[in-house]
């Protein structure tokens, strides 16, 4: 992983542009950074590419092919999506000689990131999960990470501990730690499902929508089994404090060709699992003075917004009753 004084620098985008005949560098500059990576805009004579490197968990070139054959399926089926680019030696990454960073390159689109609980996207969100979902796609020998379905977590423990070390955000965290464990629960009662290959990343943060009104789905590299139901779930958790935004979303992805689900909490386990388990591997971060400072600052942010934004069980119940009627 990089720290934050040797962040990849012009050279790295020179290297990057040999390493999959892009042409001759003319700009490079920091573009997006999230949790997993970082994308740098590469321009070169050729044209404008999304470069990124992973910061943790990198694919491997079988995973990778993966990825892309999903991401290639979908595209066919009316969901847009960037293309990668091949290295010279013809795979989907390159490996950096020197200090081992990985970094795969893709087709650079324009546009502006909409506001995360942005609902005319959450409609369109739900539109391509619907078309997503519609293929069905088999899992193979594929199986679901814990992450979407499980939480294993002391929440008391976890604010004792942000506590004694005196962080900004402990107090935040010990109000709702009983409440997490009420929810924990309700997301470890819930069966896994019928999975089929999905995004797995659904949100309005890893689209873009450009001055045409043309939006794409990025970030892929998640994708994996899911019950579709439990996708569709992870998106509207965004919207349960707006019962008619959830009825409006619910209704289009009903009209797309969605799948039903179940109308009660349940169908937040998979979106309360993510958004729990982000919550307590950021502050984990968050809390080890050893990991590098830029990542600690960006788990802080994180930490703060998730212990008062994960929602109550009450608001997840009436977020659930604004879907009544719409499912099959």
């Amino acid at each position: 992983m990089p720290s934050d004084t040797d962040d990849p620098g012009r050279a790295d985008g020179e290297w990057i542009a040999d390493e999959y005949r892009l042409g001759a560098l003319r700009g490079w500059s920091p573009a997006a950074r999230g949790a997993m990576g970082e994308i740098y805009r590469l321009s070169t004579t050729r044209g404008d590419y999304a470069a990124k490197v992973f910061f943790w968990e990198a694919p491997d070139e079988t995973r990778a092919e993966s990825v892309i054959t999903f991401t290639a399926t979908c595209r066919a089926a009316g969901v847009p999506s960037p293309t990668t680019e091949r290295s010279v030696a013809g795979g989907a990454l390159a490996v950096h000689p020197e200090n081992g960073l990985v970094w795969q390159v893709q087709q650079w689109v324009p546009g502006r990131v909409p506001d995360h609980n942005d609902v005319p996207t959450a409609v369109w969100l739900a539109q391509q999960m619907a078309s997503i979902h519609r293929l069905a796609l088999p899992c193979g020998a594929d199986t679901i990470d814990e992450w979407y379905t499980e939480v294993r977590h002391d929440w008391q423990g976890l604010a004792d501990h942000a506590n004694q070390a005196g962080v900004p955000w402990a107090a935040g965290l010990a109000e709702r730690a009983t409440e997490f464990e009420a929810l924990t629960a309700l997301v470890n009662s819930v069966d896994i499902g019928e999975p089929v290959y999905c995004h797995r990343d659904v949100q309005a943060n890893n689209t873009l929508l450009d001055d045409d009104g043309r939006r794409w789905l990025l970030d892929w590299d998640n994708c994996g089994p899911q019950e579709p139901w439990r996708e569709f779930g992870n998106l509207l958790l965004q919207h349960v404090a707006d019962d008619a935004a959830v009825a409006g979303i619910a209704a289009a992805y009903r009209e797309a060709g969605g799948i039903d689900w179940p109308q009660t909490p349940a169908l937040f386990a998979t979106g309360l699992a993510v958004w729990l388990n982000f919550l307590h591997g950021q502050a984990l971060v968050a809390l080890d003075k050893a990991t590098d400072p830029g990542q600690r600052a960006f788990a802080t942010d994180k930490v703060t917004a998730l212990a008062a934004g994960v929602p109550s069980m009450q608001a997840l119940e009436c977020a659930a009753a604004a879907t009544r009627g719409l499912a099959g």
